[in-house]
């Protein structure tokens, strides 16, 4: 490899796998946390087709094609500043080429860098646009700017394209909860359901959207159609507190360090901060 002609193509040859997770933080987590690189026990397919686009620009240091497939490899696998490096010199290269901007937005999405991912996506959007990839992500970069209207707008022009996505659904009613519409959130969050049970921030923003119309029970039941009980419990009680509904707040905080088979870290902390609150 000592002919390779682009410094960062040692970083693109990474090979790592990364847990899948799925967070809340009481109110509602959009990011993927850092992952952790690890050595992979034996190659993958994934692994030999890396190497080969590698080895293509050894001979080919312009080929855009192959950063575009490297950066591809590395954002199924969850590794954001692999592709965003990739895509980044195939933009170099290619900068008129749609598809790499689309990645490069994309991934600075991913990334919560999001004037980067407008500079990329918002030439894209234009009213000709059906690329509900790019559509869904103005819609997320405008509700992250507080242009809700604007934001369903988008998340509506993705659904023509793909009407039974529900990841769109869920963004739509998240995003007309934002705008001050909670029922026509619930609606959404149960198409989003009915098209995909198993989604679960469908389920979380639904128990949350409920909590805050005050009906506890059935924001229980949502958050247990993604939850362990006792992080349920736990998400609950959170809400509750912050609510200043101090007595039910305990009560669930209680029954998620009852349920929890190992320490509950996070119902502990905040059963702590509920009775600091009541001193």
């Amino acid at each position: 490899m000592e002919n390779i002609r682009h410094p960062a193509l040692f970083l693109l040859l990474t090979v790592c796998t990364v847990p899948a997770c799925s967070l809340w933080d009481g109110i509602r987590q959009h990011g993927i946390p850092s992952s952790l690189l690890q050595q992979t026990a034996t190659p993958t397919s994934e692994d030999t087709a890396l190497l080969g686009y590698v080895q293509r620009l050894e001979t080919r240091p312009d080929d855009s094609d192959a950063l575009l497939q490297i950066g591809k490899i590395h954002e199924g696998r969850g590794n954001h500043e692999l592709a965003r490096t990739a895509f980044s010199m195939a933009y170099q290269q290619t900068p008129d080429n749609t598809e790499v901007q689309e990645h490069l937005g994309l991934i600075e999405l991913e990334m919560k860098n999001w004037k980067e991912a407008g500079r990329y996506l918002s030439p894209l959007a234009g009213p000709a646009q059906t690329n509900w990839r790019v559509l869904n992500g103005m819609g997320l970069m405008e509700d992250h700017q507080g242009h809700h209207q604007e934001a369903q707008a988008y998340f509506r022009r993705a659904l023509a394209a793909r009407p039974e996505h529900a990841q769109i659904l869920c963004n739509l009613g998240y995003s007309q909860y934002l705008d001050g519409h909670p029922d026509e959130a619930i609606l959404s969050l149960d198409r989003a359901i009915a098209l995909a049970p198993h989604l679960e921030q469908a389920w979380l923003d639904k128990g949350f959207i409920l909590a805050q119309q005050d009906r506890y029970d059935a924001s229980l039941e949502a958050f247990l159609h993604a939850l362990a009980p006792a992080d349920a419990h736990n998400n609950l009680g959170y809400i509750l507190m912050k609510k200043g509904h101090m007595d039910m707040a305990r009560e669930h905080l209680e029954r998620a360090i009852e349920l929890s088979p190992v320490y509950h870290q996070l119902a502990n902390e905040n059963l702590q901060h509920l009775r600091s609150l009541a001193w």
